[in-house]
């Protein structure tokens, strides 16, 4: 996998940990999984709590797979 896409998944990792219980147990099983499995584990971000997401410090690609997470998982017509 590019070495960016683990950045990336690395970035939505951190996200996830920061959003509420209810919401992460939404999110399927396997796709925390391929998350856990292929993120880097050696670039380190700073996510702040209360920054709205286009305003972290995140790379398009996170941007994007939290955007189709949200789609999948998180809307409330799933």
């Amino acid at each position: 996998m590019n070495i960016n896409y683990k950045k990336a998944l690395n970035e939505v990792s951190q996200i996830i940990n920061l959003m509420s219980e209810d919401d992460q147990k939404r999110i399927s099983t396997s796709f925390l999984k391929f998350v856990e499995k292929n993120k880097s584990k050696f670039n380190e971000i700073d996510i702040v709590p209360n920054k709205n997401l286009d305003e972290q410090n995140i790379s398009e690609e996170a941007k994007a797979i939290i955007y189709l997470m949200v789609n999948n998982f998180l809307r409330n017509d799933n």
